[in-house]
């Protein structure tokens, strides 16, 4: 996948690739690209996490996988109710 997106980056004008990956899992994906071209994926990473300050003042970080779960598990659906049954 980033392979794919490199290529789309490098040899295109107009269309750019996004790819959202956890940051524990980047590093396992950049095997398999060059050492010459990681600078050029990592370089433009957004960071999909925020900070939230609760009643002590302190931050803590939520990140956006979690966030997906959260919402899942609280959905009113069958699927919902499906998941947080197992």
């Amino acid at each position: 996948m980033l392979n794919l997106a490199l290529i789309m980056s490098r040899r295109t004008t107009r269309v750019h690739a996004k790819v959202f990956i956890r940051p524990d899992m980047l590093d396992g994906a950049l095997i398999g690209v060059p050492h010459t071209d990681r600078p050029f994926l990592t370089a433009r990473a957004a960071d999909l996490a925020w900070g939230r300050r609760d009643y002590l003042g302190r931050t803590s970080r939520t990140g956006l996988y979690g966030l997906f779960f959260h919402i899942l598990g609280n959905y009113d659906s069958a699927e919902a109710a499906a998941f947080r049954d197992a």
